[in-house]
């Protein structure tokens, strides 16, 4: 189906850990993104260092800003890595424990 949890991340000199979700296109639109992104980040919030997570999607990309913002991250700011501009989401445990409940 293809890859779907954390990879770490240098933003900022800091080391982030993002959600990624890269499903082959047979399986689109079907809600195993969702399921397994959501997995992915109740898993990595449960570590007692994380603190957040975050998602860096290029701008253009609306099937990914909508799939970021259903799993309760939220946008933070524009960066430039690696040369592209990227949208960058992120959600704080405190965010995703009340969303939870």
């Amino acid at each position: 189906m293809g890859p779907c949890g954390p990879v770490p991340q240098e933003i900022d000199g800091r080391r982030e850990l993002e959600i990624i979700c890269f499903l082959e296109r047979p399986f689109w639109r079907s809600g195993y993104a969702g399921e397994a992104a959501q997995a992915a980040i109740a898993s990595v919030l449960e570590r007692p260092a994380a603190r957040r997570i975050i998602g860096l999607i290029f701008p253009r990309n609306r099937p990914s800003v909508r799939l970021a913002l259903r799993c309760g991250l939220q946008f933070e700011r524009y960066l430039v890595k690696d040369g592209e501009t990227m949208a960058l989401y992120a959600l704080k445990r405190a965010v995703h424990a009340v969303s939870s409940s």
